[in-house]
């Protein structure tokens, strides 16, 4: 395992009622001791495995509907998954000095960028749609629409704007460039689940601004952060049904409205601080959740309702990063930096609201959950990706 363990930074969380829906019944106790052997049989099933593996843990590897999802594979080129059958629905892109890569929410074309260029490829031919170096700068940032209609970038030379582009033929037009409030650089944008809104952020005077696209341009009101927080590329963490986001400070939870730039939530963290500097929404929307350092490396995940900002409940002791999953945000998949916790100990899938550990998985680390929440991408030692789904009810 060695160094290969490195590449365990995430895990996931999910859902409440799963376990009684799917008919599973949680076999242990919430102690790590007490989980069952590792590789066991529960709810989630190894069903194959695919050349590559994910970008960014903070960023969604599959398209809106959870049908497919893009690896990177021989070094600087992706290629796109059919979740379901897990056979290839391009050849591989290829694209020198790749940096960056994503898929549109439709699932219909791929980005990727290096450090001056980027390009969109068509998933139904494997074919490049457009090219664009939008400056002479380093090219620091590049999104997709939902639909695959419009570009987001933001460059080194004109670093205090959102440059918004339509592609038109072989190229693309400057549709508009978005100002962004504060002092300092853009150094993240990122369109909402709608793509009717642009959440960006500058990291100088901590400041995010909603930005309202075409065809009524305008702006939401911005939102100067006064907490300290880690710093990392996607700070606001958005509500998947529009309206807010998230912000992970040191010791609060801070959800904002997007409109009016004002917070909707404030929320202590319960048992100490927020540790290490992430949070996720379930899919519905309904919860987030968090690693709470409450002393030294004594960590746990905790979940929250993300309309009231109420604390939930505390569940997975000693794991570093969890992913909520699954209806309603029941189930958990947890896994822990063994740098931090001492000895290596495999992925664990939590029922979070019995606080039950109901499946250990072992040598291989989780890194992305679909947005239907039945998929689970995990990294193998051997670096490649291998998937695992949600059984179904049993009969």
């Amino acid at each position: 395992m060695g160094t290969s363990r490195q590449w365990k930074h995430l895990g996931w969380i999910a859902l409440p009622a799963l376990c009684a829906v799917l008919g599973f019944v949680a076999p242990v106790g919430g102690q790590p001791g007490d989980a069952p052997p590792a590789d066991a049989a529960g709810p989630l099933v190894r069903v194959g495995e695919v050349d590559g593996r994910i970008f960014n843990e903070d960023r969604s590897s599959f398209d809106a509907r959870g049908t497919a999802f893009v690896t990177r594979v021989d070094g600087d080129a992706v290629r796109v998954w059919d979740a379901g059958t897990l056979k290839p629905l391009t050849e591989q892109l290829a694209h020198p000095g790749l940096k960056a890569f994503v898929i549109s929410g439709d699932g219909r074309t791929v980005l990727t960028r290096d450090d001056a260029e980027m390009r969109l490829w068509d998933v139904a031919t494997s074919g490049v749609r457009l090219v664009l170096r939008p400056g002479r700068g380093e090219l620091e940032f590049a999104e997709v629409r939902p639909d695959g209609s419009r570009v987001l970038t933001v460059d080194a030379d004109d670093p205090l704007y959102v440059n918004l582009w339509q592609p038109a033929g072989a190229g693309a037009r400057l549709e508009k460039q978005l100002k962004h409030a504060g002092e300092g650089s853009v150094t993240s944008a990122q369109f909402d689940p709608s793509g009717s809104r642009i959440i960006s952020h500058r990291s100088a005077s901590d400041t995010f601004q909603t930005h309202r696209t075409g065809p009524r341009y305008g702006l939401g009101g911005p939102f100067r952060n006064t907490r300290k927080h880690y710093w990392y590329p996607y700070v606001a963490k958005l509500d998947p049904r529009g309206g807010q986001y998230a912000i992970p400070t040191y010791d609060e939870l801070l959800i904002v409205d997007c409109e009016t730039g004002t917070r909707a939530i404030t929320s202590q963290y319960a048992n100490g601080g927020l540790y290490p500097p992430r949070l996720f929404f379930s899919a519905d929307g309904s919860r987030i959740s968090t690693v709470i350092g409450i002393g030294g490396m004594k960590n746990e995940c905790h979940s929250y309702s993300a309309d009231t900002g109420k604390f939930q409940r505390a569940f997975a002791p000693g794991m570093d990063t969890c992913r909520l999953f699954g209806p309603g945000g029941g189930l958990a998949i947890c896994d822990v930096h063994p740098t931090a916790n001492g000895p290596d100990r495999p992925a664990e899938l939590w029922d979070v609201e019995a606080g039950k550990v109901l499946q250990r998985i072992a040598d291989e680390w989780p890194r992305d959950v679909s947005p239907d929440t039945k998929t689970v991408l995990f990294h193998t030692p051997a670096n490649r990706t291998s998937v695992w789904r949600l059984r179904d009810r049993p009969s």
